[in-house]
C-alpha cells in the first residue's frame, strides 16, 4: 500500500525530531549560543503561531519571526527580510519547498545572514519537495557561498548544519 508522502515526511520529521515543541534545529541552536546573547535571530518559516520565534523571545533571545503565503499572520514580521541577521534558522524549511521555489528560498536564507553570521538548518531524510537527498541539499546550500559547514546535531535521519557567511 503507498502512503501519501506528505504524511510519510511528516511522520519521519516527528519521529527523528525535526519538528515538534523542541525541534533540533532549536535545540542545536541552544547549544551554541547563551541566553541573552546580543544575537539578532531571524526564524525563518517560522510558521502562522511563530511558537518558536516566542520560546526564544522567553529564553532571553533576541529574535523575529518570518513566513510567508497562507502562514502570515499578526505574529509574522512582514518586513523581515529587508534585514540581516547574525543568525538565521530554517528548522523544517528546505525539505517543504517546491523545486522551483528552492532557488528563491535559498536566496532569501542567504541574503538574510550578515557577514560573518550562520545559518542553522535541518533537511530530514523524508523531504516533502525535490526529492533532494541531504548530500545534495548540503552541496546546493554551500552553492550559495557559505564557506564552511558544519554537522551540529540532530539525528542521522534529520541532521541540522551550521553553515558560516563570509
Amino acid at each position: 500500500m503507498q502512503t501519501n508522502p506528505i504524511k510519510r515526511a511528516n511522520r519521519s520529521a516527528r519521529s527523528s525530531g525535526a519538528v515538534g515543541r523542541f525541534p533540533l534545529c532549536y535545540r542545536a541552536l541552544r547549544s551554541l549560543m547563551s541566553p541573552c546573547t546580543t544575537a539578532e535571530i531571524l526564524d525563518f518559516g517560522a510558521g502562522p503561531a511563530a511558537a518558536h520565534t516566542k520560546t526564544l523571545m522567553e529564553d532571553g533571545y533576541r529574535a523575529t519571526a518570518y513566513d510567508f503565503g497562507d502562514n502570515v499572520t499578526s505574529e509574522i514580521d512582514a518586513d523581515a527580510l529587508s534585514r540581516s541577521y547574525e543568525v538565521v534558522v530554517a528548522s523544517n524549511v528546505l525539505n517543504v519547498q517546491e523545486p522551483e521555489l528552492l532557488p528563491v528560498t535559498l536566496n532569501q536564507l542567504y541574503d538574510a545572514v550578515k557577514p560573518a553570521g550562520c545559518l542553522v538548518w535541518n533537511y530530514p531524510a523524508s523531504p516533502r519537495y525535490g526529492g533532494l537527498t541531504t548530500k545534495e541539499m548540503l552541496q546546493r546550500v554551500m552553492s550559495m557561498g557559505f564557506i564552511s559547514a558544519s554537522l551540529v546535531g540532530g539525528t542521522r535521519n534529520a541532521p541540522v548544519y551550521l553553515c558560516w557567511k563570509f
